[in-house]
């Protein structure tokens, strides 16, 4: 695809983001979707690869979903309209798609989710639906139509339908065709509708938002598991007196137990977990990995190195050293290397120098299967 821009307003980020929804005409000037419909379909015939066809009309239900690993004969069965085939995480099977992810400069690495790919048929859709995260619904080859409505939650009503979240009620307010390079930005709970009005692709970059309660679940589990196994509560004198009624639960004894659990649940603590957290893979990976000596030797034959596709990548600064975190892995590092991560973190390719001078960290994100040699 070469050099792309995604030209958002001006005013984008302040206005829009997580706010209200965009069409961003052109928002890249001559795009083509770099995978195609048959493309997908390879993808979706692949074990490894999560898939999906929502066919709407012509089944035993209205939109009846069907699961991959498909076989080849399976497109050859389906109707002439109305069904959409889904592949989610095309990012990690082709780089030129990978390469969306490096167009939201000021977006966190670790907000972004994946690139779902579609490809409908003439009246292709999967419903009217809503996410709980932003997405940005760029179109690649073909034409689509969308309609937006209000805001809903989970509060709102939904159709009866064993896999699918399909609003019982739709309200359009906006309707808008996009073309290829046309993107629209749809922010969480807003509810969308796209129909298919030719053949079409259509990427889906979606930008994850953990739940609180995941936060809370995850963090307490990591930090209570590094605690010693004995660490107890202690009563103090005041717990003791003769004036208390037995039962009592006192608003003093409460606050202690709570600065007793921050205590332990610190700042520092939580960012390792986060870390961590943030960076683990979408999917279970067997990656290839190669031994020290394997390593060195791509290094030394000066084998060109960047970060997988479906790997993770992040990191924290401390006051005297660098967490790095990769598929869920912390690496802690000097600051000295803080270059080195920052550009190892923005997917660029790792320099010959970037090999020899941080050959320590380079084995051991390699040895983990997080790297990749050409």
């Amino acid at each position: 695809m070469g050099a792309m821009k995604f030209n958002l307003p001006a005013d984008f980020y302040a206005r829009y983001w997580q706010r209200e929804p965009v069409l961003i005409r052109q928002a890249i000037e001559n795009f083509r979707s770099p995978v195609s419909g048959d493309d997908l379909a390879g993808l979706a015939c692949m074990e490894e690869v999560e898939s999906r066809i929502i066919i709407e009309k012509g089944c035993a239900m209205p939109w009846e979903v069907r699961h991959g690993p498909f076989a080849e004969e399976t497109f050859n069965s389906l109707p002439e309209t109305h069904w959409t085939l889904l592949v989610q995480a095309v990012d990690h099977w082709d780089d030129e798609i990978a390469a969306l992810r490096r167009l939201f400069p000021n977006i966190a690495n670790w907000r972004l989710d994946d690139v779902m790919v579609s490809y409908a048929a003439v009246g292709g859709s999967v419903g009217p639906h809503f996410d709980s995260y932003d997405v940005f619904l760029l179109q690649g080859i073909g034409r689509r139509r969308w309609r937006l409505g209000g805001r809903v939650d989970s509060n709102t009503p939904l159709r009866q339908h064993p896999e699918l979240r399909l609003l019982k009620s739709f309200e359009e307010t906006h309707d808008y065709l996009l073309e290829p390079g046309d993107a629209l930005y749809v922010p969480p709970n807003v509810a969308h509708w796209g129909i298919a009005e030719t053949e079409c692709v259509t990427l889906s970059i979606g930008f994850r938002a953990p739940l609180i309660s995941e936060l809370l679940e995850g963090s307490a589990a990591a930090i209570s598991s590094e605690l010693p196994p004995d660490l107890r509560y202690t009563d103090q004198l005041s717990d003791l007196s003769e004036t208390l009624h037995a039962g009592e639960i006192t608003a003093e004894l409460v606050v202690r137990l709570h600065e007793l659990v921050r205590e332990y649940s610190t700042q520092e603590a939580f960012a390792r977990w986060f870390g961590s957290f943030a960076t683990e893979r979408k999917y279970p990976a067997d990656p290839e990995q190669l031994t020290n000596r394997e390593i060195v030797e791509n290094i030394q034959r000066g084998k060109s190195c960047r970060t997988r596709n479906d790997s993770r990548f992040a990191f924290l600064v401390r006051e005297s050293a660098i967490d790095l975190f990769a598929d869920g892995t912390r690496f802690e590092c000097p600051l000295e290397a803080a270059e080195f991560i920052r550009r190892l973190c923005s997917d660029a390719a790792l320099q010959q120098s970037d090999l020899q001078s941080w050959r320590d960290i380079v084995l051991g994100l390699a040895a983990q299967g997080s790297l990749a040699f050409n």
